[in-house]
């Protein structure tokens, strides 16, 4: 048996993070068998859609993962190790959707917690798009409103942080950022007998590296989280770590300005796309790579 176009289009049709494609029709495919991820290119309508499908949950009717719409008439693509690229137009026109070379240091593990606005805890793999989440500096409300980046197949190491006088940690990785007495440090400088929880009495006990198999670096509306026990993490991590937690702008006089201020500031577009025209990021990944590729090529000039 095998998977038929069939299979693919009644995904298409059904799964909500395609909720925009209709009449969906399968036109070509190809198999990243590092990630055990399909690929699918099709048309609706006049429009053009990349599919990704996880074929490890069941090959036959596999879970869709991601969606993205894409310029011109497609007609091939294909993908290998994380990296996927489609020809569209006839074969006249090339485009890479994502590069493998992009950088995975930047996200939370899909078992980290982050706290809702019923002040319950829901894990990263869990969140949905639109869903009301805690205000860590305010402690008010904000919208969950796309993923900077999702990859829910890549082996990633993440820092597993333990504290003092209780059972729960988060998972980050080294580059991410999170607020240590209100200043947002690189995960790598955090260190035990560090106060970043909410309360005194639950300082870091221990950091150790793990594995876990998936990254997710949520947006929300103040650029913030809030973790369990109270612990403070930006929505954004250091793109070059050369530059640790800050970056100096150069003019008549040198303004330093931290990765945190810096990452808002580039996603105020999508902030007012979403708030003025209720647009959602539920699988774009593009976010991600437009921010990071950008940033880095500005440090590095």
């Amino acid at each position: 048996r095998a998977i038929t176009a069939q299979n693919i289009e009644n995904q298409c049709s059904s799964n909500a993070l395609a909720s925009g494609i209709n009449g969906f029709r399968a036109v070509t495919c190809s198999v990243d068998a590092s990630r055990e991820v399909l690929v699918v290119g099709g048309l609706s309508g006049s429009q053009s859609f990349v599919v990704e499908f996880d074929l490890a949950s069941d090959p036959l009717n596999p879970e869709m993962l991601t969606s993205q719409e894409v310029t011109g008439r497609i007609t091939s693509v294909a993908t290998d190790n994380g990296a996927i690229a489609y020809v569209g137009n006839d074969f006249s026109q090339i485009e890479v959707l994502r590069n493998s070379a992009i950088p995975i240091d930047l996200c939370f593990s899909g078992e980290t917690k982050l706290q809702t606005s019923d002040n319950n805890f829901v894990k990263m793999k869990d969140l949905q798009i639109g869903q009301q989440v805690r205000n860590s500096k305010t402690g008010g409300v904000d919208t969950f409103y796309g993923w900077a980046h999702v990859d829910r197949k890549t082996i990633v190491d993440f820092l597993k942080i333990t504290f003092d006088n209780s059972q729960e940690t988060i998972e980050v990785t080294p580059n991410h950022l999170v607020f240590l007495k209100g200043h947002p440090i690189t995960a790598s400088k955090l260190r035990v007998g560090d106060s970043m929880a909410a309360s005194e009495e639950s300082k870091i006990k221990n950091i150790e590296l793990v594995q876990r198999k998936g990254l997710y670096a949520p947006l929300t509306t103040s650029g913030r989280v809030s973790l369990v026990l109270g612990v403070q993490a930006s929505c954004y991590a250091t793109i070059n770590t050369d530059h640790g937690s800050y970056l100096m702008l150069s003019g008549l006089f040198e303004i330093p300005v931290t990765f945190h201020t810096l990452g808002h500031l580039w996603f105020t577009p999508y902030r007012i796309m979403h708030s003025h025209f209720g647009i959602n990021y539920a699988s774009n990944e593009s976010l991600f790579l437009e921010w990071s590729l950008s940033v880095s090529n500005m440090l590095n000039h």
